[in-house]
């Protein structure tokens, strides 16, 4: 039976310092080669003190590991503007997706498959691909932007033939909210909620409208929206849902409006709501707004926004009372009969 040693080390000893503790050696056992590499700093403890040493071995040792050589910095670049590209292309993808922009959904979706399946054989072709790809990208983004626009060009064309002006510039949610209702206070637009929130809705299409006087009479929302937005699906039914709490109406039109969207952040629609208020035979209209997955209301009859129209209305709303909810950003306009609702 044969009896065999096992050496695991030395009780202290660290990985990678061969003459550290327990057992360092003194300077005239070590060779030339091994002083001219600094052997008495291979021993320090690996201080900050130690490695910014001003010696000539320490700078030199700083260049290599610091410092990279112009091949890597363009290797690094190549990198960051292929990841850029990637991005840019697939953000316009995905907004492609949303609402009207769906025909420019292949756009961005071939953009990234084709970053994707780029094998080019050197960095000087894949920079050149890299650099191709983004402008294209760039383009395709750029021209979102025009897509959008053309939402409402046959919209403004028709509002202009029917004697409607355009506004000379986009409007902020203050603008609109102070523009809609200029009589607000008169006891003849006491009860024109219905009419400000389908002219919020179009100052918001860029047509130059505000609303009318019903001399105090209420106003129907559902009837308003049915003769004067064509093919409008109009929801009417119970509050009791929406009527909850502001979260519960936002989870309400985020499910409604949606259905069949990939991503929440891609829902985009525009529209308006009319309910029922407690212990009264009246109700009230105001808009919504689903931006990029976010809910927001605001009331344009009395110049209210998301945060101080949700303070009051949700403690008015009667849940056992009616609920009329319809989207009109996708909906064609009458322009021949809403004047009844809105000035030219």
């Amino acid at each position: 039976m044969g009896y065999y040693l096992y050496h695991h080390g030395i009780l202290g000893q660290r990985w990678g310092k061969r003459n550290g503790p327990p057992y360092p050696l003194g300077e005239s056992d070590h060779s030339k080669s091994e002083k001219q590499a600094g052997w008495k700093k291979s021993l320090d403890s690996g201080s900050e003190k130690s490695y910014n040493d001003n010696s000539k071995t320490n700078k030199e040792t700083d260049k290599k590991k610091w410092h990279l050589s112009d091949g890597q910095k363009r290797a690094i670049k190549i990198g960051a503007t292929v990841a850029a590209t990637a991005l840019l292309a697939y953000g316009t993808y995905r907004l492609a997706k949303s609402g009207k922009l769906n025909e420019l959904a292949d756009i961005g979706k071939n953009k990234v498959n084709e970053l994707l399946g780029n094998k080019a054989g050197t960095k000087e072709a894949l920079a050149g691909n890299a650099d191709d790809i983004l402008k294209k990208a760039e383009k395709a983004a750029e021209s979102v932007n025009d897509v959008k626009s053309q939402v409402n060009a046959e919209r403004i064309k028709n509002a202009v033939s029917h004697g409607f002006k355009v506004l000379s510039h986009p409007e902020t949610l203050a603008e609109t909210l102070k523009n809609t209702n200029p009589l607000r206070g008169n006891a003849d637009m006491r009860n024109n909620c219905t009419s400000c929130s389908i002219a919020a809705f179009l100052r918001r299409c860029g047509i130059d409208v505000t609303a009318k006087s019903t001399g105090g009479e209420m106003q129907n929302l559902s009837v308003a929206v049915e003769n004067y937005f064509k093919d409008v699906k109009v929801l009417n039914g119970n509050a009791t849902k929406f009527g909850k709490s502001r979260d519960d109406a936002a989870e309400m039109l985020l499910r409604r409006y949606g259905s069949g969207v990939e991503n929440p952040q891609d829902i985009n629609a525009e529209g308006v709501v009319g309910i029922k208020i407690k212990d009264t035979d009246g109700g009230h209209a105001f808009n919504w707004v689903i931006k990029n997955g976010v809910v927001s209301f605001f009331d344009a009859q009395n110049n209210l926004g998301d945060k101080d129209l949700s303070a009051i209305i949700w403690k008015r709303i009667d849940t056992n009372g009616y609920l009329t909810l319809a989207r009109l950003d996708n909906a064609e306009i009458n322009f021949e009969a809403i004047g009844e609702y809105v000035t030219r």
